[in-house]
């Protein structure tokens, strides 16, 4: 068996991260939750920032821009 601690952690994260997306299926309707999940770059970005002390350039911006932009449009 697979025992490395960091894999089974992900396992587990990503268990955990199902079980809340099935929870918010039945509670918030599904144009909501896809809008929300779609900011998911975004937090991702801010948080390898302040967490990983990652560099934000320019790139990533425009990017993580264009992907909200794009919900917008979506979403109107």
């Amino acid at each position: 068996m697979y025992t490395n601690p960091a894999t089974l952690a992900g396992y587990g994260l990503f268990l955990v991260v199902t079980i809340c997306s099935i929870y918010a299926l039945q509670v918030i309707e599904l144009k909501t939750l896809y809008a929300l999940m779609s900011l998911n770059p975004l937090v991702v970005m801010v948080l390898s920032v302040l967490v990983l002390k990652e560099t934000l350039t320019k790139n990533k911006v425009i990017a993580v821009g264009l992907i909200f932009c794009g919900q917008l449009v979506f979403n109107l």
